[in-house]
């Protein structure tokens, strides 16, 4: 990724380039696109460009499937560049329309109350699991097109869920999405995956899903404030570890330049 990007903004003398991240990589929070979109802002304003959030996103987009062939879409790359809560549709030609979700007062704060991360200790390849999923979908499996119609049908009313506060609605799309997700990879989800999911269900999660391609790092439970401690709880006793998170509002940025 860092000699693409440097052959991308035409650099060719040796610079020094540290990265610090606050999370390892392969758990499906979009790292790889992040650290991406990240490395190209510093590298356009170490010339002194300015570019569009756009750019930055096509850029690393360019960088990541085109030239690198990793077998994923366009969102982790527009929304670490532009930031925000926003509803995103990817059109069959490539074209991105971000819309901001119109919400209700303190809904970002809300939902960072509700919705709870939990790392599994577990890394893996998301290019494997997406690639047997697009694998499927090059081949017309049934199953494979029903659910990623399913999705995205839920991901409209579960824009719809989060524009209105509606939490409890919102917890009930993911446990819809994370059934309807299994459908399209065998390596998803596994029996340790299953039985953590069904151990949250039980103690108070509305539902959940894990994050990104599947098959490890994070999950995500929306669980109401009453049934949070006994939550944590059981899954601190497995050995899940919470991770404390915040809404990023702007993207991707330079914090201190020359």
């Amino acid at each position: 990724i860092v000699r693409e990007c440097m052959r991308l903004v035409g650099l060719e003398k040796g610079v020094e380039i540290v990265s610090i991240a606050d999370l390892p990589a392969s758990t499906g929070l979009g790292s790889s696109s992040s650290f991406t979109v990240g490395l190209l802002r510093a590298l356009h304003a170490y010339q002194g460009e300015e570019v569009s959030p756009k750019t930055l996103a096509e850029e690393a987009y360019v960088i990541e499937v085109e030239i690198l062939q990793e077998p994923i879409g366009k969102q982790d790359q527009y929304i670490s560049s532009f930031g925000g809560l926003v509803s995103m549709e990817i059109e069959k030609n490539g074209l991105v329309t971000l819309k901001p979700l119109p919400l209700m007062e303190n809904s970002v704060s809300k939902m960072e109350q509700q919705l709870l991360l939990f790392y599994t200790g577990v890394q893996r390849s998301a290019s494997e699991v997406l690639a047997e999923q697009n694998q499927s979908m090059s081949q017309d499996v049934d199953s494979v097109l029903n659910a990623m119609h399913q999705i995205k049908e839920i991901g409209y009313r579960s824009a719809g869920a989060l524009a209105s506060s509606d939490f409890l609605l919102f917890g009930e799309l993911l446990h819809e999405h994370w059934n309807a997700k299994k459908n399209l990879s065998t390596g998803i989800t596994n029996s340790q995956i299953d039985f953590w999911y069904e151990l949250a269900m039980q103690n108070g999660a509305l539902g959940g899903k894990i994050m990104g391609a599947g098959g490890g790092g994070f999950f995500m439970f929306c669980c109401p404030s009453e049934a949070q401690a006994r939550l944590r709880k059981v899954l601190a006793d497995e050995g899940l570890q919470e991770m404390e998170y915040s809404v990023e509002p702007e993207g991707s940025k330079i914090l201190l330049g020359n």
